[in-house]
């Protein structure tokens, strides 16, 4: 729905208005597509047309986000799952939703509102361990006891339906107005929506190598995090790696609480952390001081280990550690005969190459060999050893190739 009324495609997020002229245009960011409105009678807006863009998004990927971010999902059709999930990620906020009471308490604790990134194979969900659970076990409304699983573990499309169902029923109704049983979203909206869901991934790492080789830093942090953990004075360390565990940094069914370890994945984009956001209080004089430098995430997370400096390489684990992407991602390279004997280009054009025989990228190139221009992936006809020596060839500027295009 645009400003006017208008019912556009998916996902209204750009408009440009030209003020001399009776007509806007509006970039409809998930339907991947262009429309144009006649603005002779603002009283009456019409939309003419509207052009629609190249998207090699996968159909259902794109049906579940276009459900992702439908305010029909609300009751009160006023926000979508994406209002507290934009892009998948977290808007780090503190909501009072219904959740279960802790063992022990009285009332319903705030919860941070968690990211969506990368689900796949990390279930059951949310902070307290509960929607979505194929193990059974211990949770937060359960901590002395063993609940049963609530989902077929078959398949991890039960458990994330599980929580689309569960959320249709409690957090995006008001009141008991909706019963979540298809009043809101109907069976397909939600099948593509827990499809979408399984299928949102991390950003590459901030830090990765191209050659997916670890630093050193980041090697003493793994190390640190998973394997020597910190004493505190007690004879068994502990170990932050024991409940965030390899490879996605996480558990469940953890002793003494019940809850769901979160996902150190990401780290360096959020900065609302624990599941009441209780470090960060204004109150507190050392967030206070975080704060007031714009909260880096850094400084924010180093509570975490009570800013010891000794842990501080666990954060170039963060950085560089795997979030499912080849360190050779969305790399670009330009060969001329100025830089066919640089360093980087002699070690970064062999790392592409195998990535891409690894299948972890498609390398696009762009290439004039012998006189002849070539535009298309790698292949036997267009070899390392050919583009360097062409390279070195070739005029000083003229630039002979740009790998400009990589899916993963």
């Amino acid at each position: 729905m645009s400003k006017w009324g208008l019912f556009l495609e998916a996902l209204r997020s750009g408009l440009m208005r030209r003020e001399l002229q009776s007509e806007a245009w509006v970039l409809n960011a998930v339907e991947n597509s262009i429309s144009h409105i006649d603005l002779s009678d603002p009283g009456k807006p019409v939309v003419t047309s509207t052009i629609k863009l190249d998207d090699p998004t996968p159909a259902p990927f794109k049906r579940g986000r276009i459900a992702f971010n439908n305010a029909s999902a609300s009751s009160t059709k006023t926000f979508s799952c994406a209002s507290c999930h934009p892009d998948g990620h977290t808007d780090q906020l503190l909501w009072v939703l219904k959740t279960p009471i802790v063992s022990g308490g009285s009332q319903i604790q705030p919860r941070s509102t968690m990211p969506l990134r990368g689900l796949r194979d990390t279930a059951p969900f949310h902070w307290d361990g509960i929607p979505g659970d194929p193990y059974g076990g211990n949770n937060s409304a359960n901590v002395r006891g063993h609940s049963p699983p609530n989902v077929d573990g078959s398949s991890p499309d039960n458990a994330i339906r599980n929580v689309v169902d569960g959320a249709l029923k409690s957090t995006m109704a008001l009141g008991d107005s909706a019963t979540g049983n298809g009043d809101l979203l109907d069976r397909n909206e939600r099948y593509y929506m827990s499809r979408f869901l399984l299928a949102i991934p991390y950003p590459p790492a901030q830090k990765r190598a191209f050659t997916n080789v670890l630093s050193k830093r980041a090697v003493d942090g793994f190390e640190l995090f998973h394997i020597k953990g910190n004493h505190e004075g007690k004879p068994q360390p502990n170990v932050c790696g024991d409940c965030h565990r390899m490879p996605f940094l996480v558990s469940t069914n953890t002793p003494g609480s019940g809850m769901d370890a979160p996902t150190w994945r990401g780290a360096y984009d959020r900065f609302l952390i624990l599941p009441q956001g209780r470090l960060n209080i204004i109150d507190f004089d050392f967030y206070r001081n975080i704060a007031e430098k714009g909260i880096p995430e850094k400084d924010l997370w180093r509570l975490s280990w009570r800013s010891k400096p000794r842990f501080d390489p666990i954060w170039e684990m963060v950085l560089e550690g795997s979030t499912g992407y080849s360190g050779t991602f969305a790399r670009q390279l330009t060969l001329n005969r100025k830089t066919a004997n640089q360093r980087l280009a002699l070690e970064l054009l062999p790392a592409l190459e195998a990535s891409a025989a690894e299948e972890a990228i498609v390398l696009q190139v762009e290439a004039l060999l012998d006189g002849k221009r070539h535009d298309s992936a790698i292949s036997k006809e267009v070899t390392i050893s050919k583009l360097i020596k062409a390279a070195r060839a070739s005029p000083a500027n003229n630039s002979l190739v740009t790998p400009k295009k990589g899916n993963f």
